[in-house]
């Protein structure tokens, strides 16, 4: 027994003792701001993630969009342009006699925008604004169509197409 009454001070010397109170808190602040600064990155990463995953599928999207209007602009014989109750159609019929109709819809103000169907199957969403200008793209015009699609962050994406018949035609 030492001189202060402490019988574990003789058997165990202070650097073996352990861990104090203060000591042990402090690990554990250190700790926390450890796990929280991971679940941070954590968070966004998956942030980034998501975001990478909506830009490839919107791309992937417009890639069919862009593919499958050009196409049939270029091989329509007749071009439509036209409003409903329902919205804006285009209508473009096919040199093989098939129509194919491009119809918008929705409310460009709401947090889904407007909405695109291919033949009434929905194709892109999102979408604050679509331009076909109907004085360049129906048949009689012989100019470039340019179909215009805005976002909504005013992000705009134009196609310019010919129709492959009234540029033959004009020759």
């Amino acid at each position: 027994m030492n001189l202060n009454g402490n019988v574990d001070a003789e058997r165990y010397p202070a650097r073996h003792r352990g861990f104090g109170l203060v000591e042990l808190l402090i690990a554990m602040a250190i700790g926390l701001l450890i796990a929280l600064g991971a679940e941070r990155l954590f968070m966004i990463g998956i942030q980034n993630q998501q975001a990478t995953q909506r830009l490839s599928q919107r791309q992937a999207v417009l890639s069919y969009l862009a593919d499958s209007l050009i196409g049939d602009i270029r091989r329509a014989i007749d071009v439509t342009i036209e409003n409903d109750d329902e919205g804006e159609v285009v209508i473009l019929t096919l040199g093989d006699g098939d129509e194919r109709t491009y119809r918008w819809s929705g409310d460009p103000d709401s947090e889904d925008g407007l909405s695109l169907y291919v033949d009434g199957q929905p194709v892109l969403n999102g979408f604050s604004h679509l331009d076909v200008p109907k004085d360049k793209c129906e048949t009689a015009a012989s100019e470039l169509c340019p179909v215009t699609i805005t976002f909504e962050n005013n992000k705009e994406i134009t196609l310019v197409v010919m129709n492959r018949n009234q540029s033959m035609g004009a020759l």
